[in-house]
């Protein structure tokens, strides 16, 4: 059995809607994502996309009978929000590099206390030659705090194993900062387990260290310590993609950077990956799309759909309490591990 999800995305910070919200709203498949954008090929965009933009227009009253006047321009005044979306805004227009990726990712989780997408993971066993689909909804939240509190709730409610649908696979995993918890219903199980020492705080965002690195939250010198970075064409590399997500990922609507990370030498055994690659949107560099390669050979896909940012969540989806009749409970003190068995 290997680890679960056990490289996907990191490093995705957000520019908001003037509501606080991403401008897409939830999907339930990723076909339906390209349907909620319509960015220009390129990820260009016109000044009147920009927030609170000033118009080129101007309007000049003249007269036969009165010599014309000098148009007056009204000075714009941004509130401490609105210009850091402005900043945002010229940042993510201005990439060369990959320096400026890295940076610009760290710099969107300013402002960040949730998001929630539909997301699908797909695994692929080269050995085996399985494939399974796993399709459900994510969700995160930040709280305040040095460092942060993060949690996370990962909810799958469809399984497809070798293109057949599998009824009664639903699990849930939830990590509240302590504990993680993985619940079965079928089975009518649940797992809880303390996976950071008591009165410490864990990141389980960060790459290699968390059953499901959300793709939020990271430190560019962090990335650069462990992994030779490289930007490249969106293209490059999804040759190897099943054709319905290689189709999903370089629809023209949506452009994206693509982000290569490469585990540095003495780390690759450790973070047990060979290689990573991250799609963001170059609208506003949320996260589209990640594929890895264990050190094992196998590969993993995870798209993200329809993502809100710092809407509300459903108490009940980040609940680690466990019932106290109905179900099978084994609870599991501190032993140092975050990493749950790979639902296979």
């Amino acid at each position: 059995m290997v680890q679960i999800l056990m490289a996907a995305i990191l490093a995705a910070m957000v520019a908001l809607a003037p509501d606080g919200r991403a401008t897409d709203a939830p999907a339930d498949h990723p076909e339906a994502d390209a349907a909620h954008h319509s960015e220009p090929p390129g990820g260009g965009s016109s000044q009147a996309d920009r927030p609170d933009a000033e118009s080129n227009a101007e309007e000049e009253s003249e007269s036969a009978d009165e010599p014309a006047q000098e148009a007056v321009r009204p000075t714009l005044i941004l509130t401490p929000a609105q210009a850091q979306m402005d900043r945002q805004y010229d940042e993510m227009h201005q990439i060369e590099s990959v320096d400026d990726l890295l940076r610009a990712l760290e710099r969107r989780n300013e402002g960040l206390r949730s998001l929630s997408a539909r997301i699908r993971y797909t695994k692929f066993f080269p050995f085996e030659g399985d494939e399974q689909v796993r399709s459900g909804t994510l969700y995160f939240m930040s709280l305040d705090g040095d460092p942060p509190v993060r949690k996370f709730a990962v909810h799958f409610d469809t399984l497809e194993f070798d293109g057949r649908l599998e009824r009664g696979e639903e699990r849930s995993y939830i990590f509240d900062g302590q504990w993680l918890v993985e619940r079965l219903p079928k089975e009518r199980q649940i797992f809880k387990r303390q996976v950071v020492p008591p009165g410490e705080r864990f990141d389980p965002l960060r790459l290699g260290e968390g059953p499901f690195p959300i793709p939020i939250g990271q430190k560019r010198e962090e990335i650069l310590e462990r992994f030779e970075a490289e930007l490249l064409p969106s293209e490059d590399g999804t040759q190897a993609l099943d054709k319905g997500v290689r189709a999903w990922l370089l629809d023209e609507r949506v452009p994206t950077w693509q982000l290569r990370l490469v585990p540095r030498e003495g780390y690759e055994d450790e973070l047990e990956l060979a290689e990573i690659r991250l799609w963001y949107r170059r609208s506003d560099l949320l996260p589209r799309a990640a594929w890895t390669r264990a050190v094992n050979g196998n590969e993993s896909t995870i798209q993200l759909i329809g993502q809100e940012v710092n809407g509300s969540i459903p108490a009940d989806r980040l609940n680690t309490s466990v019932p106290e009749i109905g179900w099978n409970v084994e609870i599991t003190p501190w032993r140092g591990s975050l990493h749950p068995e790979d639902p296979r």
